[in-house]
Formats: structure tokens, sequence, C-alpha cells
């Protein structure tokens, strides 16, 4: 199982929507279900889970996938 975190500037709605976009294309996993601070993905190749939460009103996202 791999894992992947990143502190962004983005906001948890851009990085949903980005991986809304993303995953489904390079990935060809579609999703499954999903909420303001995370989506689930799933396909033949398993399932991706994203994870969102913001620190403050200005500072960063936390993104873990």
């Amino acid at each position: 199982m791999a894992g992947y975190q990143r502190k962004t500037a983005l906001s948890p709605k851009a990085v949903l929507e980005m991986a809304d976009q993303v995953i489904p294309q390079l990935v060809g996993l579609t999703r499954s279900k999903g909420d303001s601070h995370g989506a689930s993905f799933s396909g033949e190749e398993g399932t991706l889970t994203v994870s969102v939460h913001r620190h403050g009103p200005v500072s960063y996202t936390h993104l873990r996938a």
C-alpha cells in the first residue's frame, strides 16, 4: 500500500475538484462517495481514498491519499 501526503495552498474544495478531474482520467477509477472532507474512488485497480483538512482560515490544506 502506498501513501501520499501533501500540504497545499489550495482550498479543500479545489483539491477535491481537481481529484474529480484527474483521478478518473489518469488512473481510471470512478468516484464512489464523498463529502466536503474527502472522496473515495474505486475500480478494477482497487480503491483510492482522498481526505482533505484545512488548517486555519488562510494557511494550508493537508491532503492525504
